[in-house]
């Protein structure tokens, strides 16, 4: 925020319960609607993605490893995708597509794209998306999603699932998670139980579901309220 709203990274230190934060870095000279950040225990960095100062329709991708509170930058790539970008959290019917492309790191820390895939819905509230190994799948949640095909829109909170063989991914149907909310979510992998629990609110209450997946599957549990 104190950099013309652009995207930054930080790093920290934890001691106890106190976390002790080194100097904020500019990402990318540009503000964005949207951005993820995952470590890759496989190749030991952090990679992290948000929108490329180059355009709306361009995503810049970079790998970064921590010293303490100090970052270096490894990597930074971006690509295309079909056009435009759009906040997730305003609805709407344009640009009416989601665009998924698959992250590749070398034993370098060197970063490729795979090729896109298109999804005729638009989805809406998205989280980032967590891994289940046991159930070779991941999982986002989203608040609603509209389908540029048909025009129908689904207005509930859903899980998303995305499964990937090599670099290409394939978008399996949306597992609505309760019909009468449709806000903010957030997913978490338990690797002890194998489950994946989808956080979300309605503006006014807080739900969950329990969820297992089986080679792509999602599994739905009964929402509770918290």
């Amino acid at each position: 925020q104190a950099s013309s709203l652009y995207t930054t990274i930080q790093a920290g230190t934890m001691s106890g319960t106190t976390m002790t934060w080194g100097t904020a870095q500019v990402f990318e000279s540009t503000d964005t609607s949207g951005a993820a950040a995952w470590w890759d225990s496989y190749r030991s960095c952090f990679v992290v993605c948000a929108r490329s100062a180059t355009g709306n329709s361009y995503v810049r991708v970079k790998t970064i490893t921590v010293s303490g509170q100090a970052i270096t930058i490894v990597d930074s790539e971006q690509t295309q995708v079909f056009g435009g970008s759009y906040n997730q959290d305003t609805r709407g019917n344009s640009p009416t597509k989601t665009s998924i492309i698959v992250v590749s790191v070398d034993g370098s820390k060197q970063i490729t794209f795979g090729s896109e895939v298109q999804d005729n819905d638009r989805i809406y509230y998205c989280s980032q998306f967590v891994h289940d190994a046991n159930g070779n799948g991941n999982v986002a949640v989203i608040g609603a999603r509209y389908n540029s095909s048909t025009s129908a829109e689904v207005t509930s909170t859903q899980a998303y699932v995305i499964t990937i063989s090599g670099t290409t991914p394939t978008i399996k149907t949306p597992v609505v998670l309760n019909a009468s909310a449709y806000k903010h979510g957030y997913s978490v992998y338990d690797a002890s139980a194998n489950k994946t629990i989808c956080i979300y609110d309605d503006a006014t209450k807080v739900y969950y579901n329990v969820c297992s997946m089986s080679s792509g599957t999602l599994t739905v549990g009964t929402h509770t309220e918290i």
